[in-house]
């Protein structure tokens, strides 16, 4: 897409960029924003320093606009004509400072893509994931049915967030997935007027908001929406209740409860990850918290989709307002799966450890991504799967460390250290173990690196054993460490020791006085003989 803007008589100058829809398919009601960068599904990217500038971001208020000057532009630093070098610039000067532009923005790129943040910590390593839609509607012609073990049910509903995952994913998530790792996909379609846990959920969840809008009067709105965290605390309780049977109504199978101890942080034989899609045939605008479609938490993943017509939001793009189809909930339900099961942070999100916190920048919004409100592609690129795959490496990473970290602690409150407690016998087989993990850890980073994350992880988990034998040899250790009760000097003594303390001091007193008395007799009675 380009546009011709007009210069000087010699000069024309030509703003183009590029359209996103032009490789993906079209998003019906979305206003497409144009790039002037592009991420890959295959391991590449690029940059278009010539095209552009185009300014998007948050319309009213919010951080990570992106201007004309946030990427660095060729023609903002060329030198025409003849340069007057009395003043002390030069074009070598501009040289320098494009270079610093393009630097910036290559640093900003790697953090965005290269090495990007986690949306949380740990992602676990999940040996049997299962994925299950549970497509929500309150359609009259549509019955609750459960698919079989395959995944497929007679006269299935069409539910395009679902189709979109499992495109995105791979046949059997062949495409996310680490060796030994199976990904299956099951559905249910829930009728909501018959499932009355449903309806209970939905309802607590509803609320309103009232706003006063500008339209040739003033006139006062009243829209509704739906609390996601309520949503998500209503559908948990009835979940994790056995006694009700609602995950068999929804034929989820396999849901276990909620709760998350140690040992399964990082690594978990089996786990339903529920996708909940409420798909409300109605006209009137639905959305979670007032401007999400999807919501994703730690035990599942909340979408909403209504069939409203396509639907402004406060960002926009060159100057015109992005717009959103309510309709369609496929790119937002993917992102938020992303988040709960493999802990990828959005694109547009980014923890700086110099300021310690999140911040926020859309400058790889506008390319292929299925999170932020400007692209309308929901293709994972090769960055995000590649996060997906390192996040899991890092949790197992991590697991050892911290646990080897608690078993060199275990003395540290006795005021001793690791060394002081092993015996000569142990010694050598504790180094040999050290010097072994360190090598695992030294080869973990090595594979990541190079992205062979299967190579990683399987250097990355069998520090496990390691870490178990180093334990089991402080544990033998510790066998001949005991404790004992001492008393230790007491600020206020009490009437007893001060007693005990007059007494011994008296003592000291009188001997040394009787000790003097009997040295002075004998030099007297010595001095009397002598003058006789």
């Amino acid at each position: 897409e380009g546009e011709g803007d007009g210069g000087a008589k010699e000069d024309h100058a030509l703003k183009y960029w590029y359209n996103t829809v032009a490789k993906d398919s079209p998003v019906k009601g979305f206003a497409s924003c144009g790039t002037t960068m592009w991420a890959g599904v295959e391991r590449y990217m690029w940059i278009d320093l010539t095209a552009g500038p185009i300014s998007y971001g948050p319309h009213t208020s919010g951080d990570g606009l992106i201007s004309e000057f946030s990427v660095p532009h060729l023609d903002n630093f060329q030198v025409y004509g003849h340069q007057d070098h009395s003043t002390g610039s030069h074009p070598y000067s501009f040289v320098q400072e494009y270079l610093a532009e393009v630097v910036a923005i290559v640093g900003k790129t790697c953090d965005t893509l290269i090495e990007p943040s986690l949306h949380h910590f740990p992602v676990p390593l999940v040996k049997n994931l299962k994925l299950h839609l549970v497509h929500v509607t309150n359609d009259p012609n549509v019955r609750t049915k459960h698919a079989d073990a395959y995944g497929y049910m007679d006269g299935m509903p069409a539910c395009e967030p679902w189709e979109t995952i499992k495109r995105e994913l791979g046949d059997k998530g062949r495409r996310i997935t680490m060796q030994g790792q199976t990904l299956t996909y099951n559905r249910s379609v829930v009728q909501l007027n018959d499932c009355k846990f449903c309806l209970a959920a939905y309802a607590a969840a509803m609320r309103s908001h009232t706003s006063t809008v500008l339209r040739g009067t003033l006139k006062t709105q009243v829209h509704e929406y739906l609390d996601s965290k309520e949503l998500h605390t209503q559908l948990l309780t009835f979940l994790d209740n056995d006694r009700l049977g609602f995950a068999a109504d929804l034929g989820v199978t396999g849901w276990s409860s909620s709760t998350i101890d140690e040992g399964s942080a990082s690594y978990r034989e089996d786990w339903t990850v529920p996708v909940f899609v409420f798909d409300l045939k109605e006209d009137n605008l639905v959305l979670l918290d007032r401007f999400h479609q999807a919501v994703s938490f730690p035990e599942m993943v909340l979408a909403v989709q209504t069939e409203t017509v396509a639907a402004a939001v406060d960002f926009t793009c060159t100057d015109e307002m992005v717009t959103m189809n309510p309709s369609d909930a496929s790119r937002p339900t993917l992102a938020a799966l992303m988040q709960t099961v493999w802990g990828v942070a959005p694109t547009h999100e980014h923890f700086s450890g110099k300021s310690n916190k999140t911040e926020t920048s859309y400058l790889w919004s506008t390319s292929r991504t299925p999170f932020g409100p400007f692209s309308p592609s929901s293709k994972l690129t090769f960055a995000i799967i590649d996060a997906a795959k390192r996040n899991m490496v890092y949790s197992a990473l991590n697991a050892s460390i911290a646990h080897v970290s608690r078993v060199m602690e275990q003395y540290a409150k006795f005021g001793k250290n690791i060394e002081q407690v092993l015996l000569p016998g142990e010694h050598m087989h504790f180094v040999r173990r050290w010097n072994v993990l360190k090598f695992k850890m030294s080869r973990t980073g090595t594979y990541l690196s190079l992205l062979n994350f299967n190579t990683a992880l399987f250097y990355a988990r069998s520090m496990r054993h390691d870490v178990k034998a180093i334990q089991n040899a402080v544990l033998r250790a510790g066998q001949f460490v005991h404790s004992y009760v001492g008393c230790l000097h007491d600020e206020k003594p009490s009437i007893l020791s001060f007693l005990v303390y007059l007494f011994a001091g008296s003592s000291l007193v009188i001997m040394a006085y009787v000790l003097v008395h009997s040295l002075l007799a004998r030099t007297r009675k010595a001095q009397f003989k002598k003058k006789l």
